[in-house]
């Protein structure tokens, strides 16, 4: 029980932070396949959810219209080490 209240908030905020990392593999594989989605973003119509997200090589990636999902993911892992504190 002590063990529980101690790695609770540990076991929270990892749970958290998988599911944010989900969230931006998600959203990258999702710019992949949607041309329309990805132009609005990378011309400056993003949302409060997703804005920070498109880095520069994202919007490199939407400026040479790259669709493949793989390629897109590979781009999405730097910004996940840049969200991370």
């Amino acid at each position: 029980m002590r063990r529980e209240r101690i790695a609770g908030p540990v076991l929270a905020e990892a749970e958290t932070a998988r599911a944010c990392d989900t969230f931006v593999i998600l959203l990258f594989e999702n710019l992949a396949r949607d041309r329309l989605l990805s132009e609005g973003l990378a011309e400056g119509r993003s949302t409060a959810y997703t804005g920070p997200l498109l880095d520069r090589p994202a919007v490199q990636l939407v400026n040479l219209a790259e669709r493949d999902p793989a390629l897109w993911r590979r781009y999405g892992e730097p910004t996940l080490r840049a969200l991370r504190p």
